[in-house]
């Protein structure tokens, strides 16, 4: 099985440099290696995914520049690249950096016997680019996440219900996300849907999402 959502990017990314970036991480999760645990590449687990590598990306040639070398690590370690569908703050990014950090020093200024993980340390830039309080207030993006590709009735309903809107509509594993603007209520449409759901008895496969990762690339 192999997704590629590679030239979809064009339709997902609005760059504009030095004051904003875009991220992108490869992951290996466990899920994936469910039936054959000997195939993974990495072992440490960490919430059960480990993070292989991150990218900010804050203009076009440099995507196109590194691209190559997400998707040969993304298949050398059996991992998927995402790309979170919020456009990030450069400025937002470093303050939330900055909190982190004052986090971490303020009780070494109280106690000689204070502490501190590297381990910890090293995750203050993956942390701060992925909070929500990161992102570029004038790109944020919704996610409709769909958990079957078979539901033509939902798809149908939100093809509609999202026509001047939709940035992009991309295949995962389980189904398809629809990636939006973030200019209107999201909440009432999957509303209104899971009330259609909920009176037929069944599951509503949809789920509502913002600061979210979509999958831009995996080979299994």
């Amino acid at each position: 099985m192999k997704i590629d959502n590679t030239s979809k990017l064009a339709d997902l990314c609005n760059f504009n440099p030095t004051k904003s970036y875009y991220k992108f991480v490869c992951l290996i999760r466990w899920k994936d290696f469910k039936f054959f645990p000997e195939d993974m590449v990495l072992k440490a687990k960490e919430k059960q995914e480990i993070l292989v590598k991150q990218w900010l990306v804050d203009r076009q040639e440099m995507l196109d520049e590194i691209m190559p070398d997400m998707i040969r690590l993304t298949e050398l370690v059996k991992g998927r690249l995402y790309m979170c569908v919020d456009r990030k703050s450069t400025l937002k990014t470093i303050v939330q950096m900055r909190k982190q950090c004052d986090d971490y020093i303020e009780p070494f200024i109280y106690s000689d016997n204070a502490s501190c993980s590297v381990r910890a340390i090293n995750k203050i830039p993956a942390s701060a680019s992925s909070l929500a309080e990161s992102s570029d207030k004038e790109e944020k993006r919704w996610l409709f996440d769909v958990d079957n590709p078979y539901d033509l009735f939902l798809m149908q309903r939100l093809d509609v219900a999202l026509e001047n809107d939709i940035l992009a509509k991309l295949p995962t594993p389980n189904g398809y996300h629809y990636i939006t603007k973030k200019n209107f209520d999201a909440h009432k449409i999957v509303n209104e849907l899971r009330d259609i759901y909920n009176q037929r008895g069944v599951e509503f496969p949809l789920d509502l999402k913002d600061n979210a990762m979509t999958l831009i690339y995996w080979v299994m």
